[in-house]
């Protein structure tokens, strides 16, 4: 449901009109205004493996900076509160990002399944999706660190998510449209836990050989010369 400005006004006049913060009052009227936030259309949702750790953050942000909110005076408030809420939601997934990027190896499994493990290094190689030699990798590492697999993982995400070139929903078997390379991606990689082939192809209709057949000689070089195009360079170069 949306939140009325009226009702979000009476809300937060009560939270922030002197109650004490330990009383019952004051704990009723903050837990409304969560409902009411948790309850909204507006909020953003995300299948991303940090949205709910994100979302938890923001919930005791809002809870403990609700008096530094400032309604802005040209748009309604219920509007600027929801920009205030989804700006920090937005801004502590970026942050948990870089903290979990920051402890990302280049061979740890980015969407553990038994059926199909893969590993950034699986699209990152130039070797048929096969890791890379010890030195090479060393060099990678030396050369580039961390920050580069915080960019390289944001802005790939990034793509797919939005495929403004339409290379990935354009890129499907045959005339199965609805089978396409943005759908198995975000399935596959962005999705936690990762859909698996199985499900995938009972759900679309669609044989598993030629739906796990399209993936690895369609989609996961299509993926590979993506990341190729957002910078990434085996030789260090990025």
């Amino acid at each position: 449901m949306n939140i009325n400005d009226e009702d979000l006004k009476q809300l937060l006049d009560n939270i922030r009109g002197g109650l004490d913060r330990e009383s019952l009052e004051w704990r009723q009227a903050i837990n409304r205004l969560l409902i009411k936030l948790q309850n909204s259309p507006e909020l953003l949702t995300s299948s991303h493996f940090l949205y709910l750790e994100a979302l938890d953050k923001t919930w005791e942000y809002v809870i403990e900076n609700i008096h530094k909110f400032e309604p802005k005076p040209e748009i309604p408030i219920s509007e600027s509160f929801m920009k205030w809420v989804k700006g920090y939601l937005v801004w502590r997934i970026r942050d948990l990002y870089r903290q979990k990027a920051s402890e990302l190896s280049l061979d740890t499994e980015i969407n553990p399944d038994l059926e199909n493990p893969l590993t950034l290094l699986d699209i990152l190689s130039e070797n048929g999706f096969n890791s890379p030699t010890v030195s090479g990798l060393d060099a990678y590492l030396e050369n580039k660190r961390q920050e580069n697999i915080v960019t390289i993982l944001q802005n790939f995400e990034t793509y797919v998510l939005e495929d403004p070139e339409m290379l990935l929903r354009n890129c499907h078997p045959g005339n199965r449209p609805d089978c396409n390379c943005q759908l198995l991606s975000i399935k596959r990689l962005f999705t936690d836990p990762p859909e698996k082939f199985t499900n995938i192809a009972r759900k679309l209709g669609i044989k598993y050989q030629t739906l796990k057949s399209h993936w690895e000689r369609r989609c996961l070089p299509l993926l590979q010369q993506i990341l190729k195009d957002l910078g990434y360079s085996n030789n260090g170069e990025s």
